[in-house]
């Protein structure tokens, strides 16, 4: 009988045999030349593929089923469809192949067999890569814009026949250039792998409301107040320059709490701006000058104003008294250095209309007749006269003699103070306000004659003495 012998394998070498084996695999593993198994790029497995083939794989896919997927823009009434090659959208796969490859091959040898082993168990998927043109895309935003952008307009009014005429605003649009770009860019970055739909976008514009709404003024039906001075229309530039003064300001709506400026309204006074060469006061004298006639426009806006109880915030009164208005009540404008302003106190829009009629200007203030609770009246006080120099004399030889010409006639200068009393709905006195407290300076008498009739006057008024 035959006893049966075992091969016993020494423990040493089971050990060694083993370490072969792992050696063996792990060698193989860590010196794979293709994307390891488990492995997918935008959805699509790439497992045991080379670099070139998983390339030439997503290339495929990405020009079947994605590059000419549909982008649908909405803007207001616009629509208009782009690919996203059209948008100048594209995939950069050499990133995500590369992405691919590097798994199992990035770190110190434990990291390698951490990620190859875990592929394994959980597949792993690399996301699109892509790059934006944003040049590209703002190009298409700004041709869109030309066709959506619209300017916003005022609310208008006018009377026309004694009859308040409303014309209602308009919204302006603007297509918000920057948001829309950023909406475009996250769409694209979060669509899915595959599109079989077009997408739609619909692209941001902002909506601008015009400074003055309808809201603003179709309460605007009640004259608050108004006044006139007159003129001579003998003075044809002096007539015409007050008519393009008062064009200029007929109309013009002033918001709550806003401040009117005068200089602002009228603009430059230049003879192409339709101003004539007129009489003006500078340095206590007439003078010719561009825009003469304006200062009593100013004047007239400016008790007008003071009737329908604005808050002056600007304001400076001539050097001489004036022939149209009361010591106080005047106010006088030049361009660019003095101006007449006033806010608009209300919590309504209130609108100017200035007109020349005949030989008289006549400026009122219209409003909301529902916040007209109180009336105003406009008073001055002389404190005292100021009586102007001597007379002075001008030599001029051309003249015969006792032959006397006044070049400046006399006029007394005065300290005026103007007051300003509130009346309520009763019309019981209930405020007086202090408005100005000016000095107007005396203006000497001029004469011209010869050298022979001033000294025969200097020798009488010797005598006089």
């Amino acid at each position: 009988m035959k006893l049966s012998k075992s091969i016993i394998i020494p423990p040493v070498i089971l050990v060694l045999v083993i370490i072969t084996v792992f050696a063996t695999a792990l060698f193989r593993s860590l010196n794979y030349t293709n994307i390891y198994t488990g492995i997918s790029i935008i959805g699509q497995d790439v497992s045991d593929l080379s670099e070139a083939e998983a390339y030439d794989k997503i290339e495929q896919y990405v020009n079947n089923n994605i590059v000419s997927s549909k982008i649908l823009l909405i803007a207001d009434n616009i629509k208009e469809t782009y690919s996203l090659t059209q948008l100048g959208v594209s995939f950069d796969i050499e990133s995500m192949v590369s992405d691919a490859y590097n798994i199992g091959r990035r770190g110190n040898l434990f990291s390698k067999l951490k990620e190859i082993t875990a592929i394994k168990k959980q597949p792993l998927n690399i996301e699109k890569i892509l790059n934006i043109n944003d040049s590209r895309i703002q190009e298409i935003l700004n041709n869109i814009k030309q066709s959506v952008d619209t300017q916003e307009m005022n609310a208008s009014i006018k009377i026309n026949s004694g009859k308040f005429e409303y014309t209602n605003h308009v919204l302006g649009k603007k297509l918000n250039i920057a948001e829309s770009s950023k909406v475009i860019a996250d769409v694209i970055k979060s669509l899915d792998n595959s599109m079989s739909e077009t997408q739609t976008i619909p692209l941001t514009i902002d909506v601008i409301e015009p400074q003055i709404m309808l809201s603003d003024i179709n309460k605007i039906s009640t004259k608050y107040s108004g006044f006139s001075t007159q003129f001579s229309t003998s003075n044809v530039p002096r007539t015409k320059n007050i008519k393009t003064a008062c064009v200029a300001l007929t109309g013009k709506l002033i918001l709550p709490g806003e401040i009117f400026s005068m200089d602002r309204t009228l603009g430059p006074r230049t003879v192409e701006n339709g101003y004539e060469i007129a009489n003006v006061i500078i340095n206590n004298k007439l003078v010719e000058g561009v825009g003469g006639g304006i200062c009593q426009v100013t004047t007239t806006l400016y008790n007008t104003a003071l009737l329908s109880g604005m808050e002056v915030v600007e304001r400076r009164p001539h050097s001489l008294p004036l022939a149209y208005v009361k010591a106080g009540r005047d106010a006088t404008i030049v361009e660019g250095s003095i101006d007449f302003k006033f806010k608009n106190t209300y919590n309504y829009s209130v609108m100017i209309v200035a007109q020349v009629i005949n030989n008289k200007i006549q400026i009122d203030m219209y409003g909301n007749g529902e916040l007209l609770n109180k009336t105003y009246k406009i008073r001055n006080e002389i404190i005292s006269e100021i009586l102007p120099d001597s007379t002075k004399y001008e030599i001029n030889e051309d003249m015969k003699n006792g032959e006397i010409s006044i070049v400046q006639p006399a006029k007394k200068g005065y300290r005026v103070k103007v007051y300003r009393d509130v009346y309520d709905k009763n019309n019981m006195l209930i405020a007086t306000q202090i408005l100005s407290d000016d000095t107007y300076k005396p203006q000497q008498e001029i004469k011209m004659l010869n050298k022979l009739t001033h000294q025969f006057i200097t020798e009488q008024l010797s005598e006089i003495e």
